[in-house]
């Protein structure tokens, strides 16, 4: 209510998050459904979206204390807390790691999932979204689901961690390459022994449904338009810290220009009049 989300939203997340069902395999069989406690299932692509949700209230309400002098002090978690530096020595990072009792640590590391730090025009460092491709894509569901369970299957692919990994990284040609041939394999009901006859080209396939396609859509323009929301960001809130901090960094004032943010507006208002 007070992040301004409508009532139906509001009521379609509750009715998520209180009304499934599932059931449980014993020996092959399903046991009768009982209702989830609390929560959403295990791997639900909704819950890294309603995990921001949450630390963003979470956010206002420190925010709010801090301004009412509510903070006496820091408390930090010395377990669960690391210390990174960057543009600094190794023995600059330790001494201020001995100070606050935590460990010094190195780039890269893994922060919710993602590599902070790393190369990610690296194919070694993708591994897990080609992993999760491969596995959720497998040869057995290949030769027993029917094209429509097929279609299906690919479309979801981008949920959860590919998504999260494409809306921030932009992904490099060999790894969009290695990814579409999963997804088109799959959809054919190839596998690594038997590559099926492809009756379709996949520019069409991936094409939207008003061009003749089945709207699976294409993983590099899913990954550009993701990454222009940050672009977006960038030129619309100047005044967050994040921005502030790639300015300093990255961005040079020709570069932040080339951003059509009056056009971009008017596009968008276009499209959802």
């Amino acid at each position: 209510m007070y992040m301004g989300f409508p009532s139906k939203w509001r009521n379609w997340v509750m009715g998520i998050l209180f009304t499934g069902r599932g059931s449980i395999l014993v020996n092959g069989s399903p046991t009768d459904e009982f209702q989830y406690k609390r929560g959403l299932r295990q791997g639900d692509p909704l819950s890294p979206f309603l995990f921001i949700v949450a630390m963003e209230a979470l956010h206002i309400l420190m925010v709010r204390a801090k301004n009412n002098n509510m903070f006496s002090r820091i408390k930090l978690n010395q377990r669960k807390s690391q210390l990174y530096g960057m543009g600094i020595s190794e023995e600059e990072i330790e001494g201020m790691a001995s100070i606050f009792t935590c460990k010094a640590r190195k780039f890269p590391f893994i922060y919710l999932g993602l590599k902070v730090g790393a190369n990610m025009n690296k194919l070694a460092n993708w591994k897990e979204v080609i992993d999760m491709f491969n596995k959720r894509l497998s040869n057995w569901k290949a030769k027993n689901l029917s094209f429509a369970a097929r279609v299906i299957l690919v479309k979801s692919m981008l949920d959860d961690l590919p998504n999260y990994y494409i809306s921030l990284y932009k992904c490099p040609i060999g790894v969009l390459k290695i990814l579409e041939g999963l997804r088109r394999k799959f959809l054919w009901g190839g596998c690594n022994s038997n590559n099926k006859i492809r009756w379709v080209k996949w520019e069409k396939i991936v094409a939207s449904k008003d061009f003749g396609g089945l709207s699976i859509g294409n993983i590099r323009d899913l990954n550009l338009a993701l990454l222009v929301k940050w672009w977006w960001r960038l030129k619309m809130e100047p005044e967050n810290l994040w921005v502030k901090v790639i300015k300093s960094i990255h961005v040079s004032q020709r570069k932040e220009e080339s951003i059509p943010i009056k056009k971009i507006s008017a596009l968008h208002m276009e499209k959802y009049r």
